[in-house]
């Protein structure tokens, strides 16, 4: 059985910022599950029995070899679409977080082609699906 496809899959998503206005969006390699090629804002899939706050530190460290100066929970989406012939279902945890730019870099170079530091008014292209629903939540929130 596959999360997200078979049952749905708890994702927690953290839109990185610099506490300057600018976001950090990741290009999908070829060793991500799906959408190569799309600009994503990061995240990973939560594990059985660890907490969502647990996630978000472990995914920092493991997708962008960082960790968090602060970070705010922003609330959650449903994700749900269709690709490759598949109904896809995940419930995104979203988080914004405030990272130290300089200390950045891919830890998952099979799964990521390449970051960008970008205003929200300049988004890259093409968008990974979760994008958009997750800045509005993001854009709810005053900068931390």
């Amino acid at each position: 059985m596959k999360k997200g496809i078979d049952y749905t899959g708890i994702v927690v998503v953290f839109a990185c910022h610099d506490g300057e206005g600018n976001f950090l969006f990741a290009k999908r390699g070829k060793g991500a599950r799906d959408a190569v090629g799309m600009w994503e804002i990061n995240g990973g899939g939560l594990k059985f029995g660890e907490t969502v706050e647990d996630s978000l530190h472990r995914e920092l460290k493991e997708e962008l070899c960082t960790v968090a100066i602060n970070h705010q929970f922003a609330g959650f989406c449903d994700l749900i679409d269709t690709r490759d012939g598949k109904n896809n279902h995940w419930l995104a945890m979203i988080y914004q977080v405030r990272v130290d730019p300089r200390a950045v870099s891919i830890g998952e170079p099979d799964k990521c082609d390449e970051l960008l530091w970008c205003s929200l008014d300049n988004l890259p292209s093409p968008l990974h699906i979760g994008v958009l629903p997750t800045l509005e939540k993001i854009k709810s929130l005053k900068s931390n």
